[in-house]
């Protein structure tokens, strides 16, 4: 069976960050807030795309961002769905990254 698929928009609201993972591998984190039917979700992401991963991690607390990929849900200790996440695929968002900036200026 294959992973619910999302697209998701919101805002971040915490400043992504990049972890290692035990086989030395990298990946960004975040977090953010969406709204579905006027009530506001928060979202785990988690990605290990590099672009994606770039990007993310050039950004800070408080911009837009719409993210694609399948949908992870996270249970608690008993096995029940207690948060919901993306393992993002793809990214789009206005913000340019420092290097974009950079060739812009150029």
């Amino acid at each position: 069976m294959n992973d619910p698929q999302l697209l998701v928009y919101g805002r971040l609201i915490r400043k992504p960050e990049e972890r290692t993972d035990v086989n030395g591998k990298p990946y960004t984190t975040a977090l953010m807030l969406t709204e579905q039917s006027g009530r506001e979700l928060r979202l785990s992401v988690i990605s290990r795309v590099p672009r994606v991963c770039f990007t993310l991690q050039d950004m800070e607390s408080g911009e837009a961002v719409a993210l694609s990929g399948p949908l992870v849900i996270h249970d608690d200790e008993n096995g029940s769905p207690s948060a919901l996440g993306i393992n993002a695929r793809r990214i789009l968002s206005n913000h340019r990254t420092k290097r974009e900036k950079q060739e812009i200026e150029l």
